[in-house]
């Protein structure tokens, strides 16, 4: 018996009709009691904060784009692969690249970034980013806090993630603004290619906030899951900085545990405000 296509449930084609994106409608069931059923009218067009800068607009894509240049394109493709999070094969998929050929006749293939070249311009803009984000960190108000957390990959790959927390100025850059918000930014995605022991954790701790360029003075509490390597992590971390830096800092009063262990001793392994639409996905 031949299948039938999949189709969308009668109530996601319905919003998707109203005006609503993929991402529009994941940024309304992310709110806790959402379902999909009864949603808000979807938000206007406006700035597409998934795109590096916030730049593009989502009602006219055309807004703001420059005069054609092979280097305009090749940030465009990568500016597309970072925000959409596309794998970077589609470069070499051979309908993309015809697509892209047909759109202008003037280009050759060897005028389209394939995945060596994709990766070198996804790492030189990720130094550009990480440089500006250096300068917005130093010039934060009061110390910066940190969320930190461990996993191991399917092929038991372990990757230590970081994401910084600070107050600063809401023109980012500018010392002179009055205003002031609460901001957060992911300092480092680190391979850890030793066992995450808490010793080993501590020093590459204290590695990626040097890599970051952040003061010891300007450093805050931490918020990490409540397992012993991360207390031994916190205890060699502070006798690290009174060594190295003559800078003292209490292991157990710059420590938040996270709610995550007490969630599983209680047995809510399910986030309990996830639309029951999207419970079953994998």
């Amino acid at each position: 018996m031949q299948s039938q296509p999949s189709r969308l449930p009668t109530s996601t084609a319905a919003t998707f009709k109203r005006g609503y994106t993929y991402n529009t409608l994941r940024a309304e069931l992310n709110h806790p009691g959402a379902e999909i059923s009864h949603l808000p009218p979807p938000p206007p067009p406006g700035v597409d904060d998934r795109v590096p800068g916030g730049k593009l607009l989502k009602g006219d894509p055309s807004v703001g784009l420059p005069e054609f240049s092979i280097q305009g394109l090749c940030k465009l493709l990568v500016d597309f692969i970072i925000s959409d999070d596309q794998t970077i094969y589609l470069m070499e998929c051979p309908q993309f690249c015809q697509l892209i050929l047909y759109l202008c006749h003037n280009l050759q293939d060897t005028d389209i970034p394939h995945c060596t070249k994709t990766c070198e311009l996804i790492f030189q803009h990720w130094q550009e980013c990480f440089m500006q984000l250096r300068v917005e960190l130093k010039r934060a108000v009061g110390v910066i806090s940190f969320t930190a957390d461990v996993w191991s990959a399917d092929k038991l790959d372990s990757y230590l993630a970081m994401t910084a927390h600070w107050i600063g100025h809401e023109l980012g850059n500018a010392l002179h603004s009055s205003q002031l918000t609460m901001k957060a930014a992911l300092i480092t995605f680190h391979y850890l290619p030793t066992l995450h022991m808490g010793k080993e954790l501590a020093k590459t701790i204290l590695h990626l906030i040097d890599c970051a360029k952040i003061p010891v003075d300007k450093i805050g509490h931490f918020t990490m899951d409540n397992t012993t390597n991360n207390n031994t992590a916190m205890v060699v971390f502070a006798w690290i900085l009174q060594e190295e830096h003559e800078f003292d800092i209490d292991p157990v009063a710059h420590r938040i545990c996270c709610f995550r262990t007490l969630s599983v001793c209680m047995g809510l392994h399910k986030p309990q405000h996830v639309p029951t639409q999207l419970q079953n996905t994998k």
